[in-house]
């Protein structure tokens, strides 16, 4: 199904080990912003590539843990156009 046929080619190109880890952290952070508005199956398929992600790349668990935080500034607009 088209489904499966995503969640494959995703993992292959999150795979690649040219990837820097502030790219997959951004990717990381949307998907986990998408599943607040999302369906609960495909919740669970974004928190699991949320955490397998996290796993591979380590500098992304500072979104989920970060002690060196002072205080919560995110930056983050929704209707933001350039990703660059």
């Amino acid at each position: 199904s088209d489904n499966t046929t995503l969640l494959e080619n995703l993992a292959k190109f999150m795979s690649s080990t040219m990837l820097p880890s502030y790219i997959v952290c951004g990717f990381v952070k949307k998907l986990a912003r998408l599943a607040l508005s999302c369906p609960p199956p495909v919740i669970c398929w974004i928190v699991a590539f949320c955490y397998n992600m996290m796993l591979a790349y380590p500098d992304c668990r500072k979104l989920v843990h970060n002690c060196d935080c002072a205080a919560m500034n995110d930056p983050f607009l929704i209707d933001e156009r350039r990703l660059m």
